[in-house]
C-alpha cells in the first residue's frame, strides 16, 4: 500500500504571520511535463492557518521514479502576490513556505 503524496504550501506575510484565504496555484513549467499523461494545475485557498494542502496520492503510481517539481503562484489580490517552487517527493509530505509581498 502506498503512503500519501502531499504538498503543503504555507503562506506568510513579510512579518512571518500566517495569511488565510490566499489563492495558491501549483503548476508545471510549461516546457516540462514530469510524467506523460499527468498534467497538474491545481488551485486551492489557504485555511485559517495559512496552509493549502494538495493531495497527489491518486496521481502517484508505485514504482514511479520521483513525482514532480512544480511552480507555486500565490495571490491575495492584484497587489499582494508571491511565487516559489516545490519538489514533491513520492509518498511523503513536502513543505514549502511562500511570502506574500506587495
Amino acid at each position: 500500500k502506498e503512503s500519501p503524496t502531499i504538498a503543503q504550501i504555507n503562506v506568510v506575510d513579510t512579518s512571518g504571520a500566517a495569511v488565510p484565504n490566499v489563492m495558491v496555484r501549483l503548476y508545471p513549467t510549461p516546457t516540462i511535463q514530469p510524467h506523460p499523461g499527468i498534467v497538474i494545475d491545481d488551485t486551492l485557498y489557504t485555511d485559517e492557518f495559512g496552509k493549502a494542502v494538495f493531495d497527489y496520492t491518486e496521481q502517484y503510481n508505485l514504482g514511479q521514479a520521483g513525482f514532480a517539481v512544480l511552480d507555486i503562484e500565490i495571490r491575495l489580490n492584484d497587489s499582494l502576490t508571491g511565487d516559489g517552487i516545490i519538489k514533491i517527493e513520492a509518498e511523503e509530505t513536502s513543505y514549502e513556505t511562500v511570502i506574500l509581498q506587495p
